[in-house]
C-alpha cells in the first residue's frame, strides 16, 4: 500500500530531476497564489460558456453542430474567444507555482497540454482536410487532440484530487481544511466520472453531449481553485481558536 501510495508522491521525482528541493522552493506569497487561484477559476467557469454562446449570433454560417464540444467552436465564427480564454487558462496554469516542485509541474504540464489542444484541433463537421499551426491531416490531428485533452482532463482530476489534498507536516489540519479536502476530492471524482460518460458518449455517438461533459469537468475543476483561493466562505479557516504563530494548512 506505501508502494502504491508513492506513485502520486512525485515530489520525490521532482526532487531526482531537479537541482531544487521543497525546501529551497521559491513559492509566491498567499495573496499571488489566491490571485492566481481565483483567475484561474474565472476562465475555468468562461471557457465553456463565451466560446457557444458568441457562436449562435452567426449560427447559419456555423452550422447545427458547431457547439457540440469546446473543441469543435475552433471553427466557428466565434473562434477567437475559444483560442483567447483557453490561451488565457493556459498561462495562468504556467505561472502559478504552488507549495513545491510537485504543483509546478503539475500546472506546467496542464498548461502544456491545453495548449497542445489548440494546436491539434478536432475533426468535425467544420474541419478540412488538414488543419492546425502544422497543417496536419486533421484525423490525425483529431486523434492526437483527443489524447492530449485526455491528458489535460486527467490532470485536473490529479490535481485536485491529490495535490490540493496535500497538506503540509508542519500545518494544521483544521476542521475547514478537511471539509475542502472533501471538496477537492468530490471534484476529482466528477471529472473522472465525466471522463468516463464522455467515453461512453462517444461510443454511443452522442455527440452533443461532449459540450456538458466538458463543461461539467470545467466547472468542476474551477469551483475547486475558487475553494482554494479562499473565495467561498463556507470553507474558509476560522482563525479564532488557532493562534496566529501558528501555521494553517490551505
Amino acid at each position: 500500500m506505501k508502494h502504491i501510495k508513492s506513485l502520486f508522491n512525485l515530489d520525490i521525482l521532482y526532487s531526482l530531476i531537479s537541482s531544487n528541493t521543497n525546501e529551497s522552493y521559491r513559492r509566491h506569497d498567499k495573496a499571488t497564489m489566491n490571485w492566481y487561484r481565483e483567475h484561474l477559476a474565472y476562465c475555468g467557469f468562461l471557457l465553456p460558456i463565451l466560446a457557444p454562446l458568441a457562436g449562435f449570433i452567426a449560427y447559419e454560417k456555423n452550422g447545427p453542430t458547431f457547439w457540440w464540444s469546446l473543441s469543435a467552436t475552433f471553427y466557428a465564427t466565434s473562434a477567437i474567444l475559444f483560442i483567447f480564454t483557453l490561451s488565457v487558462f493556459s498561462s495562468f496554469l504556467w505561472g502559478y507555482k504552488g507549495y513545491d516542485l510537485g504543483d509546478l509541474f503539475t500546472c506546467r504540464f496542464s498548461a502544456v497540454m491545453a495548449a497542445l489542444v489548440m494546436a491539434f484541433p478536432c475533426d468535425c463537421e467544420a474541419a478540412g482536410e488538414t488543419t492546425g499551426i502544422f497543417n496536419l491531416p486533421t484525423p490525425i490531428s483529431h486523434i492526437i487532440h483527443c489524447i492530449v485533452a485526455s491528458l489535460l482532463f486527467l490532470s485536473f482530476a490529479y490535481m485536485v484530487g491529490f495535490r490540493f489534498t496535500k497538506t503540509d507536516k508542519n500545518s494544521i489540519m483544521t476542521e475547514d481544511k478537511k471539509k475542502r479536502n472533501k471538496v477537492y476530492k468530490i471534484c476529482a471524482i466528477i471529472i473522472a466520472a465525466a471522463m468516463a460518460n464522455q467515453v461512453l458518449t462517444s461510443i454511443l455517438d452522442i455527440g452533443w453531449f461532449t459540450i456538458i461533459n466538458e463543461a461539467i469537468m470545467l466547472w468542476s475543476f474551477s469551483f475547486a481553485w475558487l475553494v482554494k483561493s479562499n473565495k467561498v466562505t463556507k470553507f474558509r479557516d476560522k482563525i479564532t481558536d488557532i493562534s496566529t504563530k501558528e501555521k494553517v494548512a490551505a
